[in-house]
C-alpha cells in the first residue's frame, strides 16, 4: 500500500486542508472486522504522514451505491475533537480505494 498527503486548493473553501490517498491491491472484505483492521492501518499511515499522535478512528456509517459498491465512512478524531473522515470504497466485496479528508483546523505538531 502506498499513501500520500496533498493539500488541494480546490477543497479549501469546503474546510478541507489535507487529503490522504492510498492505493493498494484490491483486497477481499467479507466481514466488517476486516475493514476495521484496515481502518487501523490507515490511521497509522495518516498519523505518520501528518506527524500527529493520538489520532483515533471510529466507524460512522456505510452507504450502498447501486448493486456493487459500498462506501464505508469512519470519523477521525484528534485529541478528542472531530477533525475529518476516512472513506473506504468496496466493489463486489473488494476494497478498492481508501482516502481521508482532514479539516483546516488541524495544526501539525
Amino acid at each position: 500500500m502506498e499513501c500520500w498527503v496533498s493539500s488541494p486548493e480546490a477543497l479549501a473553501p469546503k474546510g478541507i486542508k489535507y487529503v490522504l490517498t492510498c492505493i493498494h491491491e484490491p483486497k477481499n472484505i467479507f466481514f466488517i472486522e476486516e475493514l476495521h483492521e484496515h481502518a487501523s492501518v490507515i490511521t497509522d499511515s495518516l498519523s505518520k504522514a501528518l506527524n500527529l499522535r493520538d489520532l483515533k478512528i471510529m466507524f460512522s456509517d456505510n452507504e450502498v451505491i447501486g448493486t456493487d459498491y459500498i462506501l464505508y465512512s469512519y470519523k477521525v478524531f484528534y485529541r478528542g475533537d472531530y477533525v475529518g473522515t476516512c472513506r473506504f470504497v468496496t466493489y463486489n466485496n473488494k476494497l478498492i480505494k481508501s482516502l481521508c479528508t482532514i479539516s483546516r483546523g488541524v495544526v501539525l505538531e
